[in-house]
């Protein structure tokens, strides 16, 4: 299949007058086409939601940066837009954030929200900062030992050589 430009794209009712809503209320039927492709797509794509879809471009919001990083490090956006081409007809650029830019990329849905209104509360309580680190940093220094000096010295005796302390100079 040749790509065109979305002016250029097929005559598809579905390519022009597509918008976020129509979009998710087809995003299972894409989702199917994703995952006859490539299963890891249709895996990370789990994270993601359609935030908008405004001058021929969808913006996908993911929950998580590595999530993120990992669709967009394969062949994922490709997949995607094959998806779409077959599922919808449509031809759409696409673009990933992390779902708390959405700010600058969501549009009011049917709620009624103003463009101005803050995040909705579901969506800021999925993600923290933090939330993309690795959890055993191999880099990261070691934990402190609780016990120091001699006290150290005496808990190494004990639990690593198996001895006994029978005296110390700080005993009265």
């Amino acid at each position: 299949a040749a790509r065109a430009p979305v002016g250029g794209a097929p005559a598809s009712p579905a390519s022009p007058g597509l918008d976020a809503t129509g979009l998710r209320a087809a995003w299972d039927d894409v989702l199917a086409a994703v995952k006859s492709r490539k299963r890891t797509a249709h895996a990370q794509l789990a994270d993601a939601q359609v935030a908008s879809v405004t001058g021929g471009t969808l913006v996908l919001a993911f929950q998580h940066a590595p999530i993120l990083r990992q669709f967009q490090a394969s062949t994922g956006p490709d997949v995607l837009r094959e998806a779409l081409q077959e599922a919808l007809g449509a031809q759409l650029a696409l673009t990933c954030v992390l779902h708390e830019s959405l700010g600058a990329h969501a549009h009011p849905g049917p709620a009624g929200r103003a463009a101005g209104a803050p995040q909705s509360p579901r969506v800021e309580p999925d993600f923290a900062p933090g939330d993309e680190a690795v959890p055993d940093d191999p880099d990261a220094p070691p934990e402190a030992p609780t016990a120091r000096g001699e006290d150290a010295a005496l808990e190494l005796v004990r639990t690593q050589l198996g001895g006994r302390v029978v005296s110390s100079s700080g005993d009265a």
